[in-house]
């Protein structure tokens, strides 16, 4: 099995079937997708492959080494699953974290810590850094001020119109133009699955409001969130017909640096979910065994997140941005992520 693996791994041509035929034929049809998209990643990222043992390979990838651990079916006769554990330095502080990731590319950082609503261990803290999917902290953190003042509720309803539908979106979608759904629905949707229609939705709920004590209140500054569907559409020139055909391609055209992205600066992420974390219901309450806030964001040239304590008292959060000029590849995706894990493990988030 590792010598098929390694072969297909290391091959110019990439033969569909040759993965077909190592993937167990009992694993679900979405699980074996997952496999044959982190194969191709692996192709992608022409890395150098070496057999350790029957179930792992190494693979080097320039300055990042990753371990490929196959896990078998009972029978050993197929693969189930593929585990990437990349190695990773010794990341015992917040600076060890910033060399960790600047020593293996050309990436411009900014990383924040709140600890007892203090600032601490930042790196370019105060830089705007292009954010992604992680603004919709700040449109929550809106929609939490206005449930405040009780000038919604969160079982106010919104009638979805077809105009509300977004692009590069997942759930809310043409099948449920018409139908009727509480801002708390929308919060979840757009917190806890990135929903980008939404985002949009809320954007709409919000718009005729004044925000000016709310920004002096977080201690951010103003700033004006775009609909998704706006922004993606003038960035990739994309619409809803055409959107998944061009975006299999989206590696090629970063966009961030032409400042069509989202942008806040990581102390201003921190801030922003510390007022969150202190409201009454968040979303991740109604996740069983949740004690951990997240939320992510990604596009071409852009890595970002956020994860906090769930605390209304004194929150513990860490936030980071990444921004590069071509598109971040999975192995260093799953290095960034396994660096800050080591990070979220010191300050006891998880």
């Amino acid at each position: 099995m590792q010598k098929k693996l390694l072969k297909i791994l290391s091959s110019q041509s990439l033969n569909v079937d040759q993965i077909y035929s190592i993937i167990s034929p009992n694993i679900t049809y979405s699980d074996k997708h997952k496999l044959i998209d982190i194969i191709t990643s692996l192709r992608r990222s022409n890395g150098e492959y070496k057999i350790m043992s029957f179930n792992e390979i190494i693979g080097n990838f320039s300055k990042i080494t990753i371990k490929i651990i196959i896990i078998f079916d009972d029978n050993f006769d197929f693969m189930d699953k593929l585990l990437l554990e990349p190695i990773i330095p010794s990341i015992e502080s917040f600076s060890d974290f910033n060399k960790a990731i600047k020593q293996v590319g050309n990436y411009t950082v900014a990383m924040s810590i709140l600890k007892n609503n203090l600032p601490v261990g930042n790196v370019n803290s105060d830089e705007k850094m292009a954010v992604s999917s992680v603004i919709k902290m700040l449109v929550a953190a809106k929609v939490f001020y206005l449930l405040q003042l009780d000038d919604i509720t969160l079982n106010t309803i919104y009638t979805i119109e077809d105009t509300d539908i977004s692009l590069l979106s997942v759930g809310l979608c043409e099948t449920n133009i018409g139908e009727r759904i509480s801002v708390k629905e929308l919060l979840s949707r757009m917190l806890l699955a990135s929903d980008n229609t939404a985002m949009d939705i809320l954007i709409n709920i919000t718009s005729n409001h004044n925000f000016s004590d709310f920004y002096k209140y977080v201690g951010v500054n103003n700033y004006y969130v775009k609909k998704s569907k706006n922004l993606y559409s003038t960035a990739w020139n994309i619409n809803r017909d055409n959107q998944y055909f061009k975006m299999n391609d989206h590696s090629k055209h970063i966009v961030w640096n032409k400042g069509k992205d989202y942008f806040l600066t990581t102390n201003e992420v921190c801030k922003i979910t510390s007022f969150v974390t202190k409201q009454k219901w968040i979303p991740w309450h109604d996740i069983p065994s949740t004690k951990m806030l997240y939320k992510g964001g990604s596009s071409p040239g852009v890595l970002s997140a956020v994860w906090s304590t769930i605390s209304q008292v004194k929150p513990i959060i860490f936030s980071f941005a990444i921004n590069k000029n071509n598109d971040f590849m999975l192995i260093e995706e799953i290095y960034i992520y396994e660096c800050a894990r080591k990070i979220l493990n010191l300050l006891n988030i998880i």
